[in-house]
């Protein structure tokens, strides 16, 4: 037989994926949309979870300690920022870069884009930058230069522990 659109809208899976310690990570869908992530003990006791919002955002997160505690400020997933915001992070970019390197080494007019790859570490320090593309007339090395020498990030975090993570940035030049 062939479900109706009605009964699939409704239609709620669960994945599980067994770790070696016993614990089990349960990843709960509705509709194809991943609506909760959790860890479960293997006394069968929530260590952790996150529920989701449509757009993939955590809208709720707890984790629980050894006695099933709730661990106060838990940060279930949280990527890495810079300190000042988007804003403080653009602005940084601005007055840091020269923008008029292109044009001191005789790029046509135009515009041109680097992708600049970086690891935030566990502590906030970027490292590993190095652009993916390469437009040519010192853009690559100038987009490098400046997030190489950027202040340090707020690293991310992951079940409450910081991590590394890998970050991209777009930087535009545009010659006149």
């Amino acid at each position: 037989s062939v479900d109706s659109d009605k009964k699939l809208k409704k239609m709620i899976d669960i994945s599980f994926n067994y770790n070696l310690d016993e614990s089990i990570e349960e990843d709960i869908y509705e509709k194809g949309r991943n609506i909760k992530q959790q860890l479960i003990s293997p006394s069968n006791r929530i260590i952790r979870y996150a529920v989701f919002d449509k757009d993939g955002k955590i809208t709720e997160q707890k984790g629980f300690d050894e006695n099933g505690s709730e661990i106060p400020n838990y940060v279930y997933r949280q990527e890495a920022a810079f300190p000042y915001g988007p804003v403080g992070w653009q602005n940084y970019l601005i007055a840091s870069l020269d923008s008029n390197v292109p044009k001191k080494r005789g790029a046509p007019k135009g515009q041109y884009a680097v992708t600049v790859s970086f690891l935030v570490s566990k502590l906030g320090n970027i490292t590993e930058v190095k652009a993916l593309n390469d437009p040519g007339y010192g853009m690559a090395e100038e987009a490098v230069r400046v997030i190489a020498g950027a202040p340090n990030w707020n690293p991310a975090i992951q079940y409450n522990k910081p991590v590394t993570y890998r970050q991209k940035q777009r930087i535009i030049f545009t010659v006149q």
